[in-house]
């Protein structure tokens, strides 16, 4: 599959179900504002990540005052290997 760079979340074609944070926290809340601008104008993003060691009350606050799911602060390999191994 061919990958693809976008310079905003505005501009992406195609749905998004998950915007994946890899930034400083201190940088995480522009990430967050770009996803609710986003699920304002296409009703798309549902679920805004940060990344382990990633923490911003201000973007949480925001993601969940404009009903995103918002986790921060974990791996999502992690989480899924969790629940995974927890199936078998």
């Amino acid at each position: 599959e061919k990958w693809e760079c976008y310079p905003d979340l505005k501009s992406v074609p195609k749905r998004i179900d998950i915007v994946l944070v890899f930034r400083r926290s201190e940088e995480a809340l522009e990430p967050v504002k770009e996803a609710v601008a986003r699920k304002k104008d296409k009703g798309d993003v549902y679920v805004v990540w940060l990344q382990q060691g990633i923490r911003n009350e201000e973007a949480r606050k925001l993601a969940e005052e404009n009903e995103i799911l918002f986790v921060q602060d974990r791996c999502m390999v992690h989480e899924y290997q969790m629940v995974y191994l927890m199936d078998e």
